[in-house]
Formats: C-alpha cells, sequence, structure tokens
C-alpha cells in the first residue's frame, strides 16, 4: 500500500534531525528509504526500517556497502500509517526488540505523537509538544514531536 504524503514528511524530517546529530558528533549511520536489516536467523527474516541508527560501534565508519547490513542497529524509528492496524505495529516492534534492537520509536501521524519501545520496559509517550529524547543511545540528542508532523 502506498504511503502518505504525512508518513513520508515524518520519515524525512526524523532522518534530518537523526543525520544532523549523529553528523555533528560523527558518532554513527543514520539509514532511510527500508533499508533491510537481518532481524530472525534460521529461518531468515528481514525488515526495512523508515529510519534507523547505527553506532560507529556497532556498524564501523566508512563500511557501508551494497550488501544488506548485518549489524543491529541501537535505534528503528517507523513512521505508522493511516491503514496500518495497531497488531501489525506491535509485531514489527517485537520482531526488532527480539533482534536486539535498543529502541524502537512509532511515529503517529494521527495523534502527533511519538511512542518509544524497549525491552521488559513500559512503552513511553511523548506528545506533540513534548521533545523525544534518547540519551542512553543518543545523549544530548532532544527533538520536538509536534515538528515532525508540521
Amino acid at each position: 500500500m502506498p504511503k502518505s504524503g504525512l508518513h513520508g514528511k515524518a520519515c524525512a524530517r526524523m532522518t534530518v534531525q537523526l543525520t544532523l546529530f549523529a553528523d555533528k558528533l560523527d558518532c554513527g549511520h543514520v539509514i532511510a528509504n527500508d533499508t533491510w536489516i537481518r532481524t530472525v536467523r534460521s529461518p531468515d527474516s528481514v525488515r526495512g526500517p523508515d529510519v534507523f541508527y547505527i553506532s560507529y560501534t556497532r556498524q564501523p565508519k566508512g563500511t557501508l556497502s551494497d550488501e544488506m547490513i548485518e549489524a543491529i542497529p541501537e535505534l528503528v524509528v517507523e513512521v505508522r500509517s493511516p491503514s496500518d492496524p495497531w497488531s501489525k505495529v506491535l509485531t514489527k516492534t517485537l520482531e526488532y526488540l527480539d533482534s536486539k534492537v535498543t529502541v524502537v520509536v512509532i511515529l503517529d501521524p494521527a495523534t502527533k505523537s511519538a511512542i518509544i519501545y524497549r525491552e521488559n520496559e513500559a512503552p513511553k509517550t511523548f506528545a506533540p509538544e513534548q521533545d523525544l529524547v534518547v540519551p542512553d543511545i543518543l545523549p544530548g540528542f532532544a527533538v520536538n514531536v509536534g515538528s515532525l508532523f508540521a
């Protein structure tokens, strides 16, 4: 199903914010456009997150190629499409967490909110007027949630 303009805009804005931050600190790769990562082995399963961040610790600087990325990102961002039922979004989120992604952020254009999911923790919702932060992954990074949907 084709994605909406709101979906694409939220992806683009998040990609820009993460890229500016990661480039300034020279700390990792920000990747978008459904680039595949392996989430399950034997049998293999892959996912193409809307946006993800992977530190140079997990994927060294200058090592990206035309091959699928085998390292697991620390942060995955998915933008919920109007056609995505929450059950599908949560299934995808759990698959990322099971593959050892540290943080999954779901951006929801319908509510202009962000929800952070982590293994063994209750989800945390950020309202449009709040700043989205993930200090353990990106210390100092903050982006106003509402600005991602403006």
